[in-house]
């Protein structure tokens, strides 16, 4: 069902998005975003419905809903691994039209076996998406994902095309051997202090080497000993607290970054191969320094009836400045 209906919407062709450097895109985002600020729409606080949804033995994800239970159905896909949707950041989406489902991935917010890592991939939360749409009875929804959402999204476009109204991809972090490097490289020039502080715990060579590290000894300590290790990982203070949800975080995170993220080396190519006569929308911030546009010129270049719309402001757009500029997006697409 992709590629009906979607109008003129995007600022950058795939064809654009081809030639253009991404230190070219600030100052055209800013020029797009000239205009006077949007005000935001009320995105509820909490949800119309909520439920556990089973989908594998021992495993439930919790899944809300918000917004018009008679408006067009969008599953929103977060990133994060354990970030789940956060309401006061939502203002850009008109909740009249839409009926928004959000599950939580398997071991964040409240689903079931919170830490678990065992049958943790995003292939897993690809699949648990088509068992939450069975579940709600919905024919077919809009699927709209953030960040590291984007590459599930991606997977289970490939593997349901025809249960997906649109695909939007939000600030797309696609990993694989390259990119990932690509990522871990800024986020060690962002954060030096961090680095030094994990690297200071073991004698390795490489990040795959560090990463391995932290791994094995986070999962065999207890107590200070762990807490002590996740603080180094994160460059935190001593007087900070560890608190579950951060040792949750960081083992789930560690578990990703040993294995790849469970992409394989192509994946991307081999996705894009099957999506490549549909219509994709794809929307970056110029200004995001977590996830650089150049994931979202990459990926908009290898889909030639994709198209690229420019935001200003960060990652995880709390300002906002930030909603009101993603509502000049937002607003331009169609929810049929």
């Amino acid at each position: 069902m992709l590629g009906q209906g979607f109008g003129s919407w995007a600022d950058l062709s795939s064809s654009d998005c081809a030639r253009v450097q991404p230190n070219e895109l600030a100052g055209r985002a800013i020029a797009l975003n000239r205009c006077a600020q949007l005000d935001l729409y009320a995105f509820p606080s909490q949800p119309f419905a909520a439920c556990d949804v089973q989908v594998a033995a021992g495993r439930a994800v919790h899944v809300e809903q918000f917004g018009n239970p008679q408006g067009a159905p969008v599953v929103y896909v977060h990133g994060g691994l354990v970030t789940t949707l956060a309401p006061q950041a939502m203002g850009f989406l008109d909740v009249s039209k839409l009926r928004i489902v959000s599950l939580h991935q398997r071991g964040a917010g409240k689903s079931s076996a919170v830490g678990d890592l065992r049958e943790h991939s995003p292939q897993h939360s690809a699949s648990d998406l088509e068992v939450v749409r069975n579940t709600l009875s919905i024919s077919s929804w809009h699927v709209y994902a953030h960040s590291f959402g984007s590459s599930i999204a991606l997977l289970y476009a490939c593997q349901y095309l025809e249960k997906c109204r649109s695909l939007i991809v939000h600030g797309a972090f696609l990993p694989g051997a390259a990119r990932s490097a690509a990522f871990y490289e800024r986020e060690q020039l962002r954060s030096p202090e961090v680095q030094r502080s994990r690297c200071a715990r073991f004698d390795v060579s490489s990040l795959g080497e560090l990463f391995q590290a932290y791994a094995v000894a986070i999962e065999s300590a207890l107590g200070p000993q762990r807490d002590a290790l996740v603080r180094s990982f994160w460059g935190m203070t001593e007087r900070e607290e560890v608190s579950q949800r951060r040792l949750d975080y960081t083992r789930l995170a560690l578990w990703y970054r040993t294995q790849d993220y469970f992409l394989a080396d192509g994946w991307l190519d081999e996705a894009c191969e099957r999506l490549h006569d549909c219509e994709v929308r794809i929307v970056h911030s110029a200004e995001d320094e977590t996830v650089p546009v150049d994931s979202s010129l990459e990926l908009t270049a290898k889909l030639p009836r994709a198209g690229l719309s420019l935001a200003l402001g960060q990652h995880f757009h709390r300002a906002p400045a930030d909603q009101s500029s993603l509502r000049r997006v937002f607003d331009r697409f169609s929810w049929d």
